[in-house]
């Protein structure tokens, strides 16, 4: 009979294997240096993760691979609507907010996409983001940070930092 503990063993060690042991070694996404033009898109993606999200700390590496990496999955025109739509209300209040984003549903779903992205710290495993920056998406995911408990399946210290840099 399977109990509870053991179901949860369970997903922290395959959520352990999906973030370091199975994903191969992929190709490093161009993050390092976000383009001129870009810039001032990242931080109005910035500023909408922070209110989408509520924390005000988030993680600007993560930020700028999450970034390119939602970029790249979103339809351009609704990623440049969602932009020009919370840049029109950013300094309004919460409810004109987001009363903006949620009237035009392919917006809202670039914005739920984000929250997503943010919470979960799930990248797919077809894109081309190292494994290095899948597992600090997933160590660091917000879904640990709103629970206050340290994430599951991922061994401590030096162990884990010596693991990725082998592959």
């Amino acid at each position: 009979m399977f109990s509870r503990r053991y179901f949860l063993t369970g997903v922290s060690v395959s959520s352990a294997a999906l973030c370091g042991t199975i994903i191969p070694s992929w190709v490093s996404a161009a993050v390092d240096e976000i383009s001129d033009q870009d810039k001032k898109e990242y931080k109005v993606f910035m500023s909408l993760s922070n209110y989408l999200t509520g924390f005000d700390d988030l993680n600007e590496m993560l930020g700028k691979h999450f970034y390119v990496y939602l970029k790249q999955q979103s339809k351009p025109e609704d990623w440049i609507a969602l932009f020009t739509e919370y840049e029109s209300v950013a300094s309004q209040a919460n409810d004109v907010i987001k009363k903006t984003l949620v009237q035009d549903h392919s917006v809202w779903g670039v914005a739920k996409a984000i929250n997503k992205l943010w919470y979960s710290g799930w990248l797919s495993v077809t894109d081309t983001i190292p494994a290095e920056i899948k597992a600090q998406a997933y160590k660091e995911s917000l879904a640990w940070r709103a629970m206050e408990v340290t994430p599951k399946g991922l061994p401590s210290g030096r162990l884990w930092q010596h693991r990725l840099k082998q592959r």
